[in-house]
């Protein structure tokens, strides 16, 4: 029962890397990460509820994390300014499309398309307006 959250906080670390090729073939980065931390959050949603909502946080910094050092390794804009604020507004992207799909499942496991729904549409209009 353990052994789920401590294999899915390395898995939220190298997803990013996994899905940057995937997302040069399909240009959806909105579906494919809320897809990926969907499948990384699944195995939790059986343990229990105090300490799976830590190792949700966890999950969307640790992407977070992942993500913005493969951006800063791919762009020309690598002053860390920019990059601190990347860090932040996409940490906060991350920790809420994942608590999103995190709280679907845990209330009922039926609900969890329609979380990964919700986080899908979040990403996507943080994608549009940021």
């Amino acid at each position: 029962m353990l052994l789920e959250p401590i294999i899915s906080l390395p898995l939220a670390l190298i997803a990013p890397f996994v899905l940057w090729p995937i997302e040069l073939l399909l240009p959806y980065p909105f579906i494919l990460e809320e897809i990926a931390k969907t499948l990384i959050i699944i195995p939790l949603l059986s343990s229990h509820k105090n300490k799976v909502l830590l190792y949700g946080v966890g999950i969307g910094i640790l992407f977070t994390l992942s993500e913005t050092i493969l951006y800063a390794l791919n762009t020309v804009y690598g002053s860390s300014h920019y990059l601190a604020t990347r860090l932040l507004a996409t940490g906060a992207l991350h920790v809420t499309t994942t608590l999103i799909i995190l709280s679907s499942g845990f209330y009922k496991k039926r609900y969890l398309l329609a979380g990964l729904m919700g986080a899908i549409i979040v990403h996507y209009l943080y994608n549009s307006f940021i």
